[in-house]
């Protein structure tokens, strides 16, 4: 289970990929940029409220990053872009043989690219 601190290394991740600033992140979220710069620079904890707040902001599952809930879907929001997250998407409805053939034409293709 993660503590609030291990999600404020997350939140800087994820904001990273989202090319959010933190002052950007704090006027959605609704508190001030100084409240924000804290809690990123972790002098201060924010509420559950307010990372709750955070969570809906950057697209994450907040059961799933405190352990509430097991929720194996819920890494790719915290560990891949976009476009990566709809290629497993794509990947996850295939069926097994389907599956094989989709890994056979990205590994030909990408042999193709890197020439």
């Amino acid at each position: 289970m993660a503590t609030k601190k291990d999600f404020i290394d997350i939140i800087a991740s994820k904001m990273e990929m989202m090319n959010i600033t933190q002052t950007e992140l704090a006027k959605k979220v609704g508190v001030s940029r100084r409240s924000m710069s804290s809690y990123m620079c972790k002098i201060s904890e924010p509420s559950l409220e307010t990372l709750a707040r955070i969570c809906k902001v950057c697209e994450l599952d907040f059961n799933y990053i405190f352990g509430i809930i097991a929720n194996e879907e819920c890494i790719s929001d915290l560990f891949l872009k976009q476009d990566e997250m709809q290629l497993v998407k794509l990947y996850r409805e295939l069926d097994d043989v389907q599956k094989n053939k989709f890994i056979e034409v990205a590994e030909s293709l990408n042999s193709v690219l890197k020439k």
